[in-house]
């Protein structure tokens, strides 16, 4: 039992570079050197100085303030940093610069930085880390600070263990997933999902040809998050009948590298396998064939959504530390490059695929978030906003009209080809929207959050 439990350890903590960390920090002899050895480029001082930054939970924004220099400055010296140490994330380039003797990490801060990034309660972790943080004012209290890290290292492996052998318990249930049928004059027709469901992110019918790879044409697939968690997987997908009824719910395998863990994306390729964005950590696009019962990495990458192009390539919008950007795969996965570069004026979070091949994306500019139609060449075609709109997933029927999910107005909005508002299908406050789902008889699916 415990060797096995030892086996299982890396899997708990996922990538496992905040246990590294706060080993490295509590036992290692080593000391910060000021340095990269010789076989890595060097950091400018510049570069050490914002990354000192970032390893303190600093935004760009608090950064740029602190500094005194530009935003974008910031995004570029972050840049260089990554690309350098070989990193995608400010967590990784903190982790590789305390492991090479970059940066004198504290302990407590590294397992606090940990806990407050997962969809559970850190309240007991929380409270520890300040109580901890204290340390620091009394000067004869000092050398206990080791000894509350080594505490708090204990209470990370029993927490991983606990999370291995009986999954994820989050005290609040109360955020229930839920969909609502439309018909095609926007008339509700019915819901269904909250008894099943945790907060529903995407919304797909399976087409004809998904047949093929062991789906039931017509019916609708939802990922939502799964409470309490299954394993590794914190995300399932549900399948139900268009009339509402309950078929049956899937999740990803016991691995790390096939887990699903949430916010997902949901497209079926043209072999018919679904497609779903991974999540957090996974890092990937999954496929699901033999009817789900059958995981496989896809391609590699932090996605939002996904969407499918009628002659098969796979878009999706990649999420970076800094900005985003669209990247597109052939039907195999293999990775065919940028469509649209990172762009440090937002991040990309959403994208819909018209019938011509080209997209509408979503470019999240603070406090706005405007939509881009880009040409099948990843050229900029035009933009505009839509009111209302400040999350959510994207979706375009076969006449190329885009719905659009506006939590702040309780509608879905339809807009045209041209950009122009066609119509608004209002929701009754039944739920806050995510995505919608698009019959070829007109008829209406909206997931989201129950109200």
């Amino acid at each position: 039992m415990r060797s096995r439990l030892i086996d299982r350890m890396p899997d708990a903590f996922a990538s496992a570079w905040g246990l590294q960390t706060l080993f490295r920090s509590l036992f290692s002899q080593a000391r910060p050197s000021g340095r990269l050895p010789d076989s890595h480029p060097r950091l400018s001082e510049r570069e050490r100085e914002v990354l000192g930054e970032v390893s303190k939970g600093q935004s760009h924004e608090q950064i740029s303030r602190k500094l005194g220099i530009a935003p974008r400055t910031v995004d570029r010296h972050i840049a260089n940093v990554y690309a350098k140490l070989g990193v995608s994330r400010s967590s990784m380039a903190v982790a590789r610069a305390a492991e090479i003797g970059l940066l004198d990490i504290d302990p407590i801060f590294v397992l606090r930085l940990v806990s407050g990034s997962v969809e559970r309660s850190s309240q007991m972790v929380d409270t520890f880390c300040q109580g901890a943080g204290r340390l620091d004012s009394d000067p004869a209290l000092a050398d206990l600070k080791q000894l509350a890290g080594f505490g708090l290292l204990l209470m990370a492996l029993s927490g991983a263990m606990a999370r291995q052998l009986s999954g994820d318990s989050p005290e609040n249930f109360a955020s229930r997933g839920l969909v609502l049928e439309l018909d095609r004059k926007g008339v509700a027709q019915r819901t269904f999902g909250p008894d099943r469901m945790g907060t529903a992110h995407s919304i797909v019918q399976a087409p004809e040809h998904a047949a093929t790879a062991g789906y039931t044409p017509g019916n609708l697939f939802i990922a939502h998050n799964l409470v309490p968690q299954q394993g590794l997987n914190r995300a399932a997908i549900s399948e139900y009948m268009p009339d509402g009824k309950y078929v049956r719910t899937f999740c990803g395998s016991r691995h790390l590298a096939t887990r699903i863990v949430g916010p997902l994306s949901l497209a079926f390729a043209a072999d018919g396998q679904l497609l779903a964005t991974s999540g957090w950590l996974t890092d990937g696009i999954l496929a699901f064939s033999e009817g789900g019962r059958t995981v496989s990495r896809f391609a590699d990458g932090l996605f939002w959504q996904i969407a499918v192009a009628p002659q098969g390539p796979v878009y999706g919008v990649q999420h970076t530390e800094m900005a985003g950007a669209v990247r597109a795969f052939d039907a195999a996965g293999r990775d065919m490059g940028l469509l649209a570069g990172e762009d440090f004026r937002g991040r990309y979070y959403a994208l819909a695929m018209q019938p011509t091949g080209r997209l509408f994306v979503m470019r999240d500019a603070h406090p706005r978030s405007i939509i881009l139609e880009l040409g099948t060449d990843g050229c900029l075609l035009r933009d505009f906003e839509v009111p209302g709109y400040r999350w959510g997933y994207l979706t375009c029927d076969a006449e190329g009209q885009l719905y659009v999910p506006c939590d702040a107005d309780d509608a879905v909005k339809v807009i045209s080809k041209d950009g122009s508002l066609l119509h608004s299908l209002p929701l009754g406050g039944r739920l806050a929207p995510h995505h919608t789902a698009i019959s070829a008889d007109g008829r209406i699916w909206v997931c989201g959050r129950a109200c």
